[in-house]
């Protein structure tokens, strides 16, 4: 049994369901997601079941999102916004998805965190930066 809350609760939602109910929600949203797609002119709503899928994992276990962003980095590009704004692309996203998820796992795991660890000043000085 795992002991993450977010996955017991993933699990709990999971449980009494058969494989078959859940694939086919999940094709469904595919196809659903596909001809709103084609329908409104909009391709960036195919998106929302791998949105979906992306979240579940987020939720699950974030130590892919992780990797990921240590493999993105030397392929990080810099994208102007506008004049005076720029992102580099794909890795801020992805230090924004990883800050959120660890201010997840802090608020899930609150009593197993060592809060000793971040009396540290230096540790303090980089949480208010």
């Amino acid at each position: 049994m795992h002991s993450d809350p977010a996955a017991v609760w993933i699990a709990g939602q999971l449980q009494g369901r058969s494989q078959n109910r859940v694939l086919n929600a999940s094709g469904l949203l595919i196809v659903g997601s596909t001809v709103a797609a084609l329908s409104f002119n909009q391709p960036v709503l195919m998106a929302i079941p791998l949105g979906l899928a992306g979240l579940a994992l987020w939720l699950y276990d974030f130590r892919p999102f992780a990797y990921l962003l240590w493999a993105a980095t030397p392929l990080s590009v810099e994208i102007a916004v506008a004049d005076s704004l720029s992102t580099d692309l794909p890795t801020e996203p992805l230090m924004l998805i990883l800050a959120g998820a660890f201010l997840f796992w802090l608020v899930l795991r609150r009593k197993q965190v060592p809060w000793e660890r971040f009396r540290n000043p230096v540790v303090t000085v980089l949480g208010l930066h």
